[in-house]
């Protein structure tokens, strides 16, 4: 091996590594206590657009797709303007082929973002929402998050 490919192995080694550690939080940096899957009414595991929609409206609605997707599947997103606060919605669909059916899956992304208050429709399951303060993370969760 010559010593340009032994300091471009040991470069390669040293950079992988570092990628590694860089991936994870230390465990005292880590957010204890129970996980929050619910922002808007929309649990990201368990939850179904149909029930977004019946709760917000129709919507604006964009499909992807691409070449990289199999026939008939894609990307879709949902967009709502609810109190002046944007409300983003993000699911996979794909086709079944022999019942024609569109199957979308869960939401997979909810984002909610503006700069004013909104009301409880668009709060995490705990309850807040945005504009909330430290003191209301406090309150809702605890101090694991510090």
């Amino acid at each position: 091996m010559t010593w340009r490919r032994g300091v471009g192995l040991i470069a390669t080694i040293v950079s992988c590594a570092l990628s590694a550690i860089a991936d994870h939080l230390p465990a005292e940096k880590q957010a204890r206590g129970k996980p929050e899957h619910v922002l808007a009414g929309v649990n990201v595991y368990r939850g179904k657009v149909a029930d977004a929609v019946r709760r917000f409206g129709n919507g604006r609605v964009e499909n992807h797709s691409d070449s990289d997707y199999p026939a008939g599947s894609g990307e879709r997103t949902y967009r709502w303007q609810i109190n002046g606060v944007r409300l983003q919605l993000a699911t996979v669909f794909r086709t079944d082929w022999k019942t024609r059916r569109l199957i979308e899956g869960p939401p997979q992304v909810v984002d909610v973002w503006g700069d004013s208050p909104a009301d409880r429709a668009t709060s995490t399951g705990a309850g807040l929402s945005l504009g909330g303060t430290l003191a209301d993370v406090i309150r809702l969760y605890g101090r694991q998050f510090e």
